[in-house]
């Protein structure tokens, strides 16, 4: 949830000082899938999905929490 209010894709986050839980809901969908994704080309994939208009900066950062995630 940090990531994508931070990064703000659908602008309704850091950029205009909305309560930290704006991106909960995309959050909660996104999790589960980046859970499950066995690649960074499928979690690329399930991003993209829920955010088609993704900048990779956003990728990125899903992509490296994922990671961090799994070796947990």
């Amino acid at each position: 949830m940090r990531i994508l209010y931070d990064v703000d894709p659908e602008g309704i986050g850091s950029s205009i000082d909305a309560p930290f839980d704006e991106y909960r809901d995309l959050a909660t969908l996104l999790v589960p899938r980046l859970s499950r994704a066995k690649t960074p080309s499928e979690a690329d994939e399930e991003i993209r999905k829920l955010v088609p208009t993704a900048e990779p900066a956003l990728i990125e950062a899903l992509l490296a929490a994922q990671q961090e995630f799994k070796e947990d």
